[in-house]
Protein backbone atom coordinates (compact mmCIF):
# COMPACT_ATOMS: atom_id res chain seq x y z
CA UNK A 1 0.00 0.00 0.00
CA UNK A 2 3.11 2.33 -0.97
CA UNK A 3 1.50 5.89 -1.31
CA UNK A 4 2.65 8.24 -4.03
CA UNK A 5 3.77 12.17 -2.46
CA UNK A 6 0.63 13.80 -3.40
CA UNK A 7 -1.45 10.66 -1.55
CA UNK A 8 0.75 11.52 1.12
CA UNK A 9 0.77 15.23 0.93
CA UNK A 10 -2.95 14.94 0.83
CA UNK A 11 -3.44 12.80 3.77
CA UNK A 12 -1.03 15.60 6.16
CA UNK A 13 -3.13 18.41 4.76
CA UNK A 14 -6.21 17.19 5.87
CA UNK A 15 -4.83 16.23 9.20
CA UNK A 16 -5.31 12.23 8.59
CA UNK A 17 -2.66 9.97 10.71
CA UNK A 18 -1.64 7.10 8.42
CA UNK A 19 -3.02 4.21 9.71
CA UNK A 20 -0.24 1.30 10.11
CA UNK A 21 -2.60 -1.95 11.24
CA UNK A 22 -4.39 -0.85 8.00
CA UNK A 23 -1.63 -0.47 6.01
CA UNK A 24 0.59 -3.48 6.99
CA UNK A 25 -2.94 -5.99 6.89
CA UNK A 26 -3.22 -5.24 3.70
CA UNK A 27 0.68 -5.87 2.49
CA UNK A 28 0.54 -9.35 4.78
CA UNK A 29 -3.07 -10.23 2.72
CA UNK A 30 -1.19 -9.61 -0.82
CA UNK A 31 1.70 -11.24 0.66
CA UNK A 32 -0.27 -14.65 1.86
CA UNK A 33 -2.03 -14.55 -1.60
CA UNK A 34 1.34 -14.30 -3.49
CA UNK A 35 2.75 -17.24 -1.11
CA UNK A 36 -0.91 -19.57 -1.99
CA UNK A 37 -0.03 -18.77 -6.01
CA UNK A 38 4.07 -19.51 -5.34
CA UNK A 39 3.48 -22.98 -3.70
CA UNK A 40 0.33 -23.99 -2.82
CA UNK A 41 1.65 -25.81 0.39
CA UNK A 42 2.73 -22.68 1.86
CA UNK A 43 -0.31 -22.28 4.00
CA UNK A 44 -0.79 -26.28 4.59
CA UNK A 45 -0.49 -27.35 8.27
CA UNK A 46 -1.23 -25.89 12.08
CA UNK A 47 -3.06 -22.33 11.39
CA UNK A 48 -0.89 -20.68 14.07
CA UNK A 49 2.36 -22.76 13.19
CA UNK A 50 1.69 -20.94 9.34
CA UNK A 51 0.75 -17.71 11.44
CA UNK A 52 4.41 -17.75 13.21
CA UNK A 53 5.99 -18.27 9.82
CA UNK A 54 4.41 -15.79 8.06
CA UNK A 55 5.05 -12.98 10.33
CA UNK A 56 8.69 -14.14 10.53
CA UNK A 57 8.40 -13.87 6.45
CA UNK A 58 7.13 -10.54 6.97
CA UNK A 59 9.43 -9.05 9.63
CA UNK A 60 12.13 -9.84 7.08
CA UNK A 61 10.27 -8.24 3.62
CA UNK A 62 10.34 -4.95 1.76
CA UNK A 63 6.73 -5.81 0.41
CA UNK A 64 5.44 -5.47 4.51
CA UNK A 65 8.03 -4.02 6.84
CA UNK A 66 10.99 -3.27 4.56
CA UNK A 67 13.39 -4.78 7.07
CA UNK A 68 15.48 -6.17 4.70
CA UNK A 69 16.44 -3.11 3.23
CA UNK A 70 15.80 -1.04 5.73
CA UNK A 71 13.51 0.87 4.15
CA UNK A 72 9.46 0.32 3.75
CA UNK A 73 8.90 3.76 1.30
CA UNK A 74 12.57 3.91 0.33
CA UNK A 75 11.72 7.51 1.19
CA UNK A 76 12.75 9.58 4.62
CA UNK A 77 9.87 12.19 3.88
CA UNK A 78 7.31 9.38 3.39
CA UNK A 79 8.76 7.68 6.28
CA UNK A 80 8.18 10.83 8.29
CA UNK A 81 4.83 11.77 7.33
CA UNK A 82 4.00 7.95 7.67
CA UNK A 83 4.74 8.48 11.88
CA UNK A 84 3.83 11.66 12.08
CA UNK A 85 0.25 11.40 14.95
CA UNK A 86 1.44 7.94 15.39
CA UNK A 87 3.51 8.93 18.44
CA UNK A 88 2.34 6.28 20.73
CA UNK A 89 2.40 3.68 18.15
CA UNK A 90 6.03 4.56 18.21
CA UNK A 91 6.29 4.44 21.76
CA UNK A 92 5.13 1.03 22.03
CA UNK A 93 7.08 -0.29 18.88
CA UNK A 94 10.23 0.60 20.78
CA UNK A 95 8.97 -0.73 24.15
CA UNK A 96 8.09 -3.92 22.56
CA UNK A 97 11.06 -4.64 21.37
CA UNK A 98 13.36 -2.92 24.28
CA UNK A 99 15.07 -0.18 22.15
CA UNK A 100 16.45 2.17 25.00
CA UNK A 101 17.40 4.63 21.46
CA UNK A 102 17.32 8.21 20.48
CA UNK A 103 14.70 7.85 17.68
CA UNK A 104 16.09 11.06 16.11
CA UNK A 105 19.60 9.66 15.98
CA UNK A 106 17.91 6.18 14.19
CA UNK A 107 16.15 8.58 11.74
CA UNK A 108 12.42 8.35 10.27
CA UNK A 109 13.01 5.05 7.91
CA UNK A 110 14.02 3.26 10.72
CA UNK A 111 11.48 4.15 13.04
CA UNK A 112 8.82 3.41 10.43
CA UNK A 113 10.26 0.00 9.84
CA UNK A 114 10.09 -0.66 14.06
CA UNK A 115 6.38 0.18 13.59
CA UNK A 116 5.67 -2.14 10.99
CA UNK A 117 7.55 -4.78 12.93
CA UNK A 118 5.66 -4.00 15.64
CA UNK A 119 2.39 -4.31 14.12
CA UNK A 120 2.67 -7.55 12.41
CA UNK A 121 3.30 -9.09 15.52
CA UNK A 122 0.33 -7.44 17.11
CA UNK A 123 -1.70 -8.72 13.91
CA UNK A 124 -1.76 -12.66 14.56
CA UNK A 125 -5.62 -13.32 15.09
CA UNK A 126 -6.37 -10.72 11.98
CA UNK A 127 -3.19 -12.99 9.94
CA UNK A 128 -4.50 -15.92 11.28
CA UNK A 129 -8.36 -14.76 9.32
CA UNK A 130 -6.85 -13.92 6.25
CA UNK A 131 -4.60 -17.39 6.11
CA UNK A 132 -8.37 -18.77 7.03
CA UNK A 133 -9.88 -16.84 4.11
CA UNK A 134 -6.89 -17.07 1.24
CA UNK A 135 -7.25 -21.17 2.25
CA UNK A 136 -11.00 -21.24 1.55
CA UNK A 137 -11.32 -19.18 -1.59
CA UNK A 138 -7.83 -21.55 -2.42
CA UNK A 139 -9.94 -25.05 -2.37
CA UNK A 140 -7.65 -25.87 0.94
Amino acid sequence: MLYDNKEVLESLVNGDTYNYYDAVCADLEEMVQELLLDDSAALDGDIMEVVEDVQMMANNSDCVTGNASGSYFCNRWKAECALFGNFELISDALDYFGFDVNPFEKGQEWLDVTVRCYVVNQLTDELADIIYNTREKGGK
